[in-house]
């Protein structure tokens, strides 16, 4: 009932404004009739625009509206077509141009596309007009409505500022304007697929914040039930909402359209529309005043607001065809998220005879995507570019053989001959093969011209391909799993990564340029995001790109690749082991060839990579004292070294034999011997690893087998010689200078290991100096208590606190490091003088006798 009062109502206001509003408009009509006669295009026509032959030559109107925004279009229960303010619209524009309407159901996710596939003449549908949707579609300048996007949440909540949003959760649907921009200040944006599941999310609890547009919010505001719960805290700045027509479509009919809503506009039927639905007229009411105006009757075009402006161009080269490979680029376009980031991003199609590199070199691009191995080659050639974010973590590339072939193994390939795509594959492929010892020379690389005829011809022996895609297409043209052997690039721990984003290293010395590549790729993060959240409704904004696969393809091929991307807060982020895989590579005898050795000379290597503009775009903090990953990394790589390892076994060395000889002066049997010898060896870095858990589990001891070995011979070492010589006291001044010594060094290596571990963990900076600590005297003070007596560490002996201050040292040199990045010799340095410092105030500490103060109490009273 109330549906039906409140469509009546509209229709009330719609006569009163002037009958004339629901009537045929003369000037609309004839202006179609003049189109039609004017033979300019012939209906008919094979090549005749969609809305041309639809609405001037068939007199049809197909409108896209949605069915899930009230006051706007929503369908009620029980009633075969939505209402609202953009179905009053449709209905009006049909009517004056003496057209039949045909309602369309679209959403944010498919309007543009029904568009561009030609299943419909015009968009009504909450659209916000953008310079970047101007590419898509052609917007009819004169905006029908406009909106803002309002924040609301309960009462008691406290938001009275951007700033109170950090940490908190902000809900939204997907395709809002706003998402980007709130997903920077949010601590966690969640997106719904539609208004409903947003209302029920902010009515339960799931949502203390949601953002939507200020006409629905205001409905929802007017209900006493919802106000007594919720209000408005803050507002974006309004967008206008414009119909949107077929990039096709000519002028002149988006001319049409224009002048029939400049006339809504003029004689207030708008405005009347929507006070019938409860919507706000503040937009409405001066749009009538300026239809109205001397100036925009004489000039029509000089009056229309243009789109919302997108102020800094970014041209983005892909590598080949539009494809759901690059499906992230596609979310955080047709989402809104370039836009919200004031950026009109140029997705380039890739050109069959040109690089995406190439076109970065010449100018032709901002940002190019590419595979390592292109990159490296371009850089051997001197071109300074560099990668600022890789998205593939694992390659794609698979080699598929022939069995016939005779070829079982890797080794097999020699003498073959290995189609490629030459699309960065070749290269990458020349790397792999290099890392398994064989060389360019020994195989054949030929230009792949087509899948299966390669394979089915003989031409070659194998092909590569990118996706299971691929597979599945050899698969369908008569061949079977056991005719054919697959090597995956994936399997090689040093294979190179593919799809990195590259810029010239140029282009970041201008700071609007540098800030701008940021916002891209804080984007295009999310839009990957988004992807992996809603892999379907992603898929279908790649369709209209790539019409040459089906939905399902496009959904299969999008899992496919989300499983290559980087996990959780470091999608996005080089892995540095990816590049050190490379290095080591460049001193193996097969990859010393005329081909292979540029790519992997100082020239391409050196200054590869940066992270500055991942840690730019917000990405992740650069917090005090906390290490960016590149440092991380060269502490791992540097901790993993031999010279290191062997200072860490003389630790526990050192350790163990203290504790086997407390348990032969104690008198312990083998077990308890077997205990006191292990728990100072191996008790902290233990202890610590359970407390950490996570990538620390299970622990050190489990995982390296040499730390048990070298327990049992010490334990078996001790017991034999215990057995031989009884009464033999090994307690010598010499002996206690060695074990003092041996512990020295133990007690500087775990407290950089503990530091590292703490570090690495992602915790916080305070949690390195406690876990150095734990994995130096955690063992000893295990010991201490499984042997009945008092830890000597508490007793005035500095030990822990030399841990605590080697640690504190090594955090404050770690953040000057952190400012040269790439640097890995300075990182060494840092863990060096770290050692140098412990092992100095230990030394220092057993020479000179230091205690550190006790506490004291007060002296028991007597009685």
């Amino acid at each position: 009932m109330k549906a039906l009062l409140l469509s009546i109502l509209a229709l009330a206001f719609a006569l009163l404004s002037g009958p004339e509003a629901w009537a045929q408009s003369d000037d609309g009509a004839a202006a179609l009739d003049r189109l039609a006669a004017s033979g300019e295009i012939a209906c008919g026509a094979t090549d005749v625009p969609t809305a041309w032959q639809d609405i001037v030559c068939d007199r049809v109107l197909r409108v896209g509206l949605r069915d899930d925004y009230p006051g706007f279009a929503v369908r009620r229960a029980g009633r075969s077509e939505p209402e609202g303010f953009e179905v009053d619209l449709a209905r009006l524009l049909a009517r004056r141009l003496g057209l039949t309407l045909k309602i369309e159901t679209v959403t944010p996710v498919t309007r543009l596309p029904a568009l561009s596939d030609g299943d419909v003449d015009l968009v009504i549908a909450t659209m916000g007009h953008n310079t970047q949707r101007d590419r898509r579609a052609r917007f009819l300048r004169t905006h029908y409505y406009s909106s803002e996007t309002v924040l609301v949440g309960r009462a008691p909540l406290a938001v009275t500022g951007w700033a109170d949003l950090r940490g908190r959760t902000i809900c939204s649907t997907s395709g809002n304007y706003a998402n980007a921009q709130l997903s920077k200040v949010a601590g966690q944006l969640m997106l719904f697929r539609n208004i409903g599941q947003l209302h029920d999310a902010l009515e339960t609890g799931t949502c203390p914040l949601i953002a939507q547009d200020d006409g629905l919010l205001a409905a929802w505001l007017d209900d006493p039930a919802f106000a007594a719960q919720f209000e408005r805290k803050l507002s974006l700045i309004p967008v206008h909402w414009g119909a949107a027509m077929p990039l096709t479509t000519p002028a002149p009919l988006a001319r049409v359209f224009e002048a029939e809503i400049e006339t809504l506009h003029r004689d207030g039927t708008l405005i009347a529309l929507a006070q019938a639905h409860k919507l706000p007229t503040d937009f409405l009411q001066h749009q009538s005043e300026r239809w109205q105006s001397a100036a925009c009757r004489a000039d029509a075009t000089a009056c229309q607001a243009p789109p919302l402006e997108v102020y800094r161009p970014l041209r983005v080269q892909l590598m080949d065809r539009h494809q759901p490979r690059y499906s992230g680029f596609y979310a955080a376009d047709a989402t809104g998220l370039y836009g919200e980031a004031g950026l009109d991003v140029h997705l380039l199609e890739g050109e069959a005879d040109s690089h995406s590199l190439a076109s970065l070199i010449a100018g032709k691009s901002d940002v190019a995507l590419a595979w390592m191995g292109d990159a490296l080659a371009f850089r051997a050639q001197g071109h300074d570019i560099l990668n600022i974010a890789q998205f593939y973590r694992t390659p794609s590339a698979t080699l598929i053989c022939r069995r016939d072939s005779g070829i079982a193994t890797l080794e097999d390939l020699a003498g073959k001959r290995l189609a490629v795509r030459n699309t960065g594959d070749e290269r990458n492929l020349a790397l792999f093969l290099a890392a398994q010892n064989i060389a360019p020379g020994k195989v054949s690389l030929v230009q792949q011209t087509d899948l299966v005829t390669d394979l089915l011809s003989g031409n070659s022996d194998c092909v590569t391909a990118l996706s299971q895609g691929d597979f599945r297409t050899v698969l369908g043209a008569g061949f079977n799993g056991g005719s054919l052997r697959t090597f995956r690039l994936a399997d090689a721990a040093d294979a190179l990564p593919e799809d990195g984003l590259y810029v010239r290293r140029e282009s970041l010395k201008d700071p609007a340029r540098r800030q701008a590549i940021a916002q891209f790729l804080a984007a295009t993060v999310a839009g990957w995001r988004l992807a992996r959240e809603k892999p379907e409704e992603v898929a279908l904004m790649g369709r209209m790109l790539s019409p040459d696969l089906d939905d399902l393809e496009q959904r299969a091929i999008l899992q496919e690749v989300l499983t290559h991307l980087g996990e959780g807060s470091e999608l996005g982020l080089l892995d540095l082991s990816a590049v050190e895989g490379v290095e080591q590579l460049a001193g193996a005898d097969a990859a010393n060839s005329a081909d292979l050795a540029p790519l992997l000379g100082p020239a391409a290597l050196a200054g590869l990579w940066t992270h500055d503009i991942w840690y730019d775009a917000g990405l992740s903090h650069d917090n005090l004292l906390r290490p960016r990953a590149s440092t991380l990394h060269f502490i791992e790589q540097t901790v993993s070294t031999r010279w290191f390892y062997v200072l860490d076994i003389l630790g526990c060395l050192a350790a163990g034999i203290a504790g086997f000889l407390r348990a032969r002066t104690r008198e312990f049997d083998l077990w308890g011997a077997l205990i006191l010898t292990m728990l100072p060896a191996i008790g902290g870095g233990t202890l610590r690893d359970l407390l950490i858990g996570g990538e620390r589990s299970p622990p050190f001891v489990f995982q390296d087998p040499n730390y048990m070995f070298l327990i049992f011979a010490v334990l078996l070492a001790g017991t034999l010689a215990t057995r031989i010589a009884p009464d033999f006291k090994p307690r010598t001044a010499v002996f206690d200078r060695l074990m003092d010594l041996a512990d020295t060094i133990g007690l500087s290596a775990f407290t950089v290991i503990g530091t590292k571990v703490a570090l690495v963990a992602g915790l916080e900076w305070f949690w390195a100096p406690f876990f150095a600590a734990v994995t130096s005297a955690g063992g000893g003070m295990l010991s201490d208590i499984v042997a009945g007596r008092e830890p000597r560490t508490f007793r005035g002996e500095p030990y822990e606190e030399l841990a605590v201050l080697g640690s504190l040292l090594m955090l404050l040199l770690l953040e000057v490091a952190d400012r040269f990045e790439g640097v890995s010799w300075l990182v060494s340095a840092v863990l060096f003088v770290t050692l140098a410092f412990v092992f100095t105030l230990r030394l220092l500490v057993i020479h000179y006798g230091l205690r550190s103060p006790r506490l004291r109490g007060a002296e028991p009273t007597k009685t």
